[in-house]
């Protein structure tokens, strides 16, 4: 996307990827959210692409989970889905800008 799409083009990106991508694959999507995303991510997948305190792994620096949606379907071994909320750090205080 990098030649279609600015940087911080899209307040918020949502994202529901295959689950069976490359690793590296998967790297490089991380990477690209967090380049085009403005103020707020929503990635589901099985996985959390958060460090354990919370900050996002491709932009530690801008972007912070702020919630996390699980949803377990009916059937015998389904699989959980995930659903993670990153909003955008204030570089000042380090802190959310939007809740």
């Amino acid at each position: 996307m990098k030649g279609f799409v600015k940087d911080d083009e899209f307040e918020t990106v949502l994202s529901d990827p295959p689950y069976n991508g490359k690793f590296q694959w998967n790297h490089d999507l991380l990477k690209e959210l967090s380049r085009v995303a403005s103020k707020r991510i929503i990635f589901q997948h099985w996985f959390i692409p958060a460090n354990s305190g919370g900050k996002y792994k491709k932009a530690q620096e801008k972007f912070a989970l702020s919630a996390v949606y699980v949803w377990q379907p009916k059937t015998y071994f389904g699989r959980a889905q995930i659903v993670s909320v990153f909003d955008k750090i204030d570089p000042k205080n380090k802190f959310m800008l939007f809740n």
